[in-house]
């Protein structure tokens, strides 16, 4: 699958200054092999069998991504130690001498012995070095019962993740990240649990809920089983999910919409199943990865308010629906769509030649009708476009084959009787089995005839625009 791109865009909740410590000081490593070996057992296991599992280019937020948020976090560094826009934040433990040093001197001498006596202790506390044991410091004494509930429900730890797990300092834990609070500039906290990779098997526990200054959570690619722990809502911090290629089952986490943070959410590659509530895409996050799950539902009317720059919906055959011609009004923030053998079953909009920032629109292996709506030509950021696998019929419109940043173009598997020359300049193009007259490895012309000669697709049923006209049939082929 491609590269996820994330869009720059002003998100509300806690300071970026406290994601991108975290994103600082977690594990280097974004991307994946493009096939993961993950053992099908929750519990140990009593043989060797293992399966293969197709997963994305990449399993965690892009380095963009990341990038953009430190730029940012160093810019409101710099703002907030300059003169006296400092802030209360940003002096409090750097002692006394900083306020005075901001205040007249008739008030700075004032003030100046009483801060000594009130700031002293807050200055030994944040003056520790990082691994050394908290004293009398609440979040982590519940970030040590959090993390050993986790460790016992762990069943098997085959890359002993979790050896380390012993005594109160949790933050010299492997995979376990500790920042300073964002609501107190002088308390550590656990900001961050990452322990991706680690084939993990066990269950999680209700007792993560403790975790309440958590704002990354990764543990794709383990062994993991069961539902999403309830107390999970509690984590009002919480800006990243990644629980992806997992076992875990039950119904979609409905955690996930009391969490006023959120911004990535991944939980594809799982046993999820039942309906997605239509509220996910009234959420503002920037990422929602939800393929490869047993999820059954309908493309609800509101999925155009989704914010997201990346949506991926792939391989749910069982999600149905249509694409609704409000689609046009995610060209803000879209950057990403994937619905790939999502049982969609309907027209193209024309209005999805509104989404100008789009670079990928994966629509594959679907039941859509009718044809290729000529407004893509207007998608000028678009990279990568494949509508394989659909029963779309007409020309490829000329414009679509000229956009400038077109990499790869696939229609193969449809019923397309006209090609411009210009999609043969198109780098990367797959136009087989269609019923395009002097092209090879074309469907038969008697398949070609017997399928355009069928009524045209109603696309006005799917709230769209009026149907496509009849096509005359190709010319037939030798």
């Amino acid at each position: 699958m491609n590269k996820i791109a994330s869009r720059k865009r002003k998100r509300s909740g806690q300071p970026k200054l406290w994601f991108a410590w975290i994103r600082a000081n977690d594990t280097p490593d974004i991307t994946i092999k493009q096939r993961e070996n993950i053992r099908c057992t929750c519990s140990p296991p009593t043989n060797t069998q293992r399966i293969t599992r197709e997963v994305p280019e990449r399993r965690r937020a892009p380095a963009g991504y990341i990038n953009r948020i430190k730029r940012t976090a160093g810019h409101i560094l710099e703002h907030k130690t300059q003169g006296k826009q400092a802030t209360f934040h940003s002096i409090t433990c750097r002692g006394p001498i900083v306020m005075a040093m901001m205040m007249g001197r008739s008030t700075a001498a004032a003030v100046l012995l009483a801060l000594v006596v009130v700031a002293s202790p807050m200055l030994l506390a944040a003056s520790q070095p990082l691994g050394a044991p908290a004293t009398n410091n609440s979040r982590l004494e519940k970030a040590y019962v959090a993390l050993q509930a986790l460790k016992k429900a762990i069943t098997d730890d085959p890359k002993n993740m979790t050896k380390n797990w012993c005594g109160p300092d949790v933050c010299s834990h492997h995979g376990v990240y500790c920042a300073t609070a964002p609501d107190d500039p002088c308390a550590r906290t656990v900001a961050s649990v990452d322990l991706n990779h680690g084939d993990l098997a066990g269950t999680l526990p209700e007792e993560l809920g403790l975790l309440s200054d958590l704002a990354v959570f990764h543990l794709n690619s383990n062994r993991f089983c069961g539902a999403l722990p309830d107390a999970l809502r509690s984590l009002h911090l919480l800006h990243e999910i990644d629980v992806s290629n997992n076992q875990l089952t039950g119904n979609f986490p409905s955690q996930l919409l009391c969490l006023p943070n959120v911004q990535y959410v991944d939980i594809r590659f799982n046993n999820f199943c039942g309906e997605v509530p239509a509220a996910i895409f009234e959420k503002k996050i920037d990422a929602l990865f939800i393929n490869n799950n047993n999820f059954e539902f309908t493309l609800p009317a509101n999925f155009s308010s989704s914010t997201a720059s990346v949506i991926v919906l792939a391989n749910l055959p069982r999600v149905g629906g249509c694409l609704p011609s409000s689609i046009g009004d995610m060209a803000g923030t879209l950057n990403e769509l994937i619905l790939l053998n999502s049982g969609i079953s309907s027209c193209i909009p024309p209005e999805i030649g509104k989404l100008d920032k789009l670079t990928v629109l994966d629509l594959s292996s679907n039941g859509i009708v009718g044809k290729l709506p000529d407004t893509i030509g207007n998608m000028r950021a678009l990279e990568q476009l494949n509508v394989a696998n659909n029963m779309l019929a007409g020309e490829i419109p000329e414009s679509i084959c000229a956009l400038p940043n077109l990499k790869n173009f696939t229609y193969s598997h449809n019923f397309f009787c006209g090609e411009p020359h210009r999609c043969l300049e198109v780098p990367h193009i797959d136009d087989r089995q269609n019923c395009i007259a002097g092209r090879p490895d074309q469907r038969p012309g008697e398949q070609c005839i017997e399928f355009l000669h069928r009524p045209p697709a109603q696309c006005a049923a799917h709230g769209q625009s009026s149907p496509p006209p009849m096509y005359a049939p190709p010319p037939p082929m030798y």
